[in-house]
């Protein structure tokens, strides 16, 4: 008997299951540590609380039950993205295909935060390179000014100024010669 039944998307939410994998994927620290792009995180790779506030190095441990809500708090803000991405799909909670037993909308919430990380690291190589792209900028119109200074320098040179050239640039030894 086929026990798998088709939910709109906007009534799923991820399982306990999800959690759990997401928590052996991750990893649990009670402590803020820093994460690989040197963010202050807690718990299963948090870095921002329930109430918004960010996670800075001084805050107190966090036990496994706290870390989960803060999770399925953060969890629950990609899930509504989700279903906005998908409306009127319909998925199941447990897809029995699935080796692992994990279901549809499990998957689907992986995937969500997949996108998410993907977008943060989009987002950083943008700034590095507009950080690069201003820093290259900045250094090539101090190479201009030194240029300018550099034309200025031999402009003024005497031999430039010299009384035998006119208005006209033409050497006025040149017009005598031609007279």
């Amino acid at each position: 008997m086929n026990n798998k039944s088709k939910y709109a998307i906007g009534g799923l939410a991820v399982s306990a299951a999800f959690f759990t994998a997401l928590m052996r994927h991750e990893g649990y620290r009670a402590a803020p540590y820093r994460d690989s792009g040197g963010v202050p995180t807690i718990g299963i790779g948090s870095t921002q609380y329930p109430d918004g506030r960010r996670v800075q190095m001084a805050d107190p441990p966090v036990t496994p039950a706290q870390a989960v809500e803060i999770s399925r708090v953060h969890v629950a803000k990609d899930e509504g993205r989700l279903k906005a991405l998908l409306p009127g799909v319909k998925l199941s909670q447990a897809d029995r295909a699935a080796q692992y037993r994990r279901g549809q909308a499990d998957k689907a919430a992986e995937i969500s935060l997949a996108l998410a990380e993907a977008a943060k690291q989009q987002a950083a190589a943008a700034r590095q390179a507009s950080a690069d792209y201003q820093a290259a900028k900045a250094e090539r119109e101090q190479k201009e000014r030194i240029r300018y200074v550099q034309v200025q320098k031999t402009i003024e040179r005497p031999v430039y100024r010299s009384d035998c050239i006119d208005a006209d640039g033409l050497r006025q030894l040149n017009a005598a010669i031609a007279e």
